[in-house]
């Protein structure tokens, strides 16, 4: 839940002008996800009270393959 908060509130300038919504996720969230979204390898960074690094990924949304055709 930290990790969650931090994530949060972590950099929301950066990005393109245009994105709607940004979802940052940690490696630990996205080894439960089993692929079900596609991601994109963002950075590694340093989080506000955590001694390690945090490899973040942005989420994309749901792979072309899961998409269902109206």
């Amino acid at each position: 839940m930290n990790t969650a908060s931090r994530l949060e509130s972590f950099d929301k300038d950066s990005g393109p002008a245009d994105e709607v919504c940004r979802i940052l996720i940690s490696e630990a969230t996205k080894a439960l996800l089993d692929e079900e979204f596609e991601l994109n390898r963002w950075e590694t960074m340093s989080l506000k009270n955590k001694t390690e690094k945090v490899m973040l990924h942005r989420v994309l949304g749901e792979p072309a393959a899961n998409l269902e055709v109206a």
